[in-house]
């Protein structure tokens, strides 16, 4: 059980340091509008958002938004099925509903990162490109994880029920 706490600990300073981080980053979109040079990396690329159109602007950062709406929302169904475990509740329909989704987030954030990173190259080079990195290919791995183990806690929550009905 110790490891739980930790584990829960860590996730909600982790989840906390990510609002934080969306906060600032919401209160610098106005930088974004009024600063002569503006250089944000995305992805290993440096985009400086003062150099491209109003449309390339608005498509890298709907891009970033949407990438990061999915993260932490993972994030944030992660740490609320972790303080689930950590009461006790192991097999609730809350743990397993909420593995699927973040394991289907953590699928979508994955392929969207490789989607993204063609926009980019498109935008900022005039080039197709396809590439796998091993943030992709973690975040892959993770959401197949998060699926499987959604099932794992699906099946123990059915042996349960069935060991609760025999007498």
């Amino acid at each position: 059980m110790k490891a739980i706490n930790i584990l829960k600990r860590l996730i909600n300073i982790y989840y906390y340091l990510l609002v934080l981080v969306l906060i600032v980053g919401i209160l610098t979109i106005p930088l974004l509008i009024l600063k002569k040079k503006y250089v944000v990396k995305f992805l290993g690329e440096e985009v400086d958002l003062n150099t491209l159109s109003s449309l390339n602007m608005v498509i890298v950062l709907i891009l970033v938004a949407t990438l990061w709406f999915l993260y932490f929302k993972a994030i944030k169904l992660l740490k609320h099925s972790v303080h689930e475990l950590s009461e006790g509740h192991y097999f609730s329909k809350l743990a397993i509903g909420n593995f699927k989704t973040i394991g289907i987030l953590f699928l979508i954030c994955g392929l969207g990162e490789i989607f993204a990173k063609i926009i980019l190259n498109l935008i900022l080079k005039n080039s197709f490109r396809l590439g796998i990195d091993s943030s992709v290919v973690t975040f892959l791995i993770m959401g197949l994880f998060f699926m499987f183990l959604s099932e794992v806690f699906l099946k123990g929550s059915q042996l349960e029920e069935e060991n609760e009905l025999t007498i």
